[in-house]
């Protein structure tokens, strides 16, 4: 029994033994925590390389672009897009006579599409904002898509009878070197999200690069002072809409908002003479009509025009400068505006 009893202790200690050399002669396995990182960012069309950051052939569409489609037809790129999203709202009816609440979902509301687009869409889009200004109520069935990075359709909001309600102008600053892009909003009667993979499109970049630095105002009478004119705030034209019959969003007037611009004082005095002529024949003050051109980055085409019918000067404001200079704004109503595209649009 004693002769066991050793031959098992001994046993123990070699299996010890052997189990601490392994530990010593296998080294430990470090394991170092990488973080997830994720990067997202929109480029223009005649910006993208095509080429992805690790030069592997996988793509991410969240890295592809946005267009616009009018009908089936390609209308151009945009620069973001937000919105035609569906919802409901909640519907609690009186309370029953358990006291218990019934509750159920009422009418479905798409939400309004906005996009930023610039100079590149097509002539059938420039329409649409033509209509608009001309009170022409014009509806449109049309999709946004979103493509990959080498630019093949891989989802879609669908809208329905979208009606064009609101386009923003960008402000204007002659020491700004940023690109200018128009604002847009679509009221859709209906949209649907839809899963695509499609049909590759084409990315042309050979439109008319636009500035917000390069414009050109006209006011009948006030050349020389139009002329020093080096900033004018953005214009929105805006399609009013009320609730039709059967619920849902018909057109109404269209309203725009005033023409502001800055320049130095010293300058302005046609302007001012302009005000104190119209303070004194108050409703009978003299009118102007005016044109705004939006140039190519070059300064030598014109990309767009809004045409104002009947101007009427109503403030001016002094403003402070940190050089001291002496500036001063001068805010016009308008009574109906005209758009038009001649150097733009394919």
């Amino acid at each position: 029994m004693k002769l066991l009893s050793a031959i098992l202790i001994t046993l123990c200690f070699f299996a010890t033994a052997s189990y601490s050399s392994l530990r010593k002669v296998q080294p430990e396995k470090s394991v170092t925590s990488v973080p997830y990182v994720t990067t997202k960012k929109t480029v223009a069309a005649d910006e993208f390389s095509g080429n992805s950051a690790n030069g592997d052939d996988k793509r991410n569409y969240t890295s592809g672009r946005y267009g616009l489609m009018i009908g089936s037809t390609f209308a151009g790129w945009l620069h973001s897009f937000s919105g035609g999203e569906a919802s409901t709202d909640v519907v609690t009816e009186k309370t029953g006579a358990d006291q218990t609440k019934q509750k159920h979902i009422g009418d479905v509301k798409y939400s309004p599409i906005s996009f930023a687009c610039g100079s590149g869409m097509s002539k059938d889009f420039y329409q649409w904002i033509k209509d608009l200004c001309e009170n022409k109520n014009s509806r449109k069935d049309g999709a946004v898509i979103v493509t990959d990075a080498t630019f093949k359709e891989k989802e879609r909001t669908a809208f329905t009878k979208g009606l064009l309600t609101e386009v923003v102008f960008p402000a204007l600053d002659a020491s700004s070197k940023d690109a200018a892009k128009m604002t847009i909003k679509i009221k859709p009667e209906v949209t649907q999200h839809q899963k695509n993979d499609g049909m590759i499109y084409t990315n042309d970049p050979s439109h008319k690069q636009w500035n917000s630095a390069n414009f050109r105002l006209k006011i009948n009478g006030l050349d020389h002072a139009c002329m020093k004119v080096s900033k004018i705030d953005a214009i929105t034209i805006k399609q009013k809409t009320i609730s039709g019959s059967s619920g849902e969003r018909m057109p109404a007037n269209v309203e725009v908002s005033n023409l502001v611009i800055t320049l130095p004082e010293s300058e302005a005095q046609d302007f001012m003479q302009w005000q104190t002529d119209i303070v004194k024949q108050k409703n009978n003050g003299p009118k102007k009509d005016g044109t705004l051109e939006y140039l190519d980055k070059d300064a030598q085409t014109t990309l767009f025009t809004l045409n104002f019918r009947n101007l009427g000067i109503f403030k001016i404001t002094p403003v402070k400068s940190a050089t001291g200079a002496k500036w001063i704004t001068v805010e016009m109503y308008n009574e109906s505006i005209k758009f038009d595209a001649p150097g733009a649009g394919w």
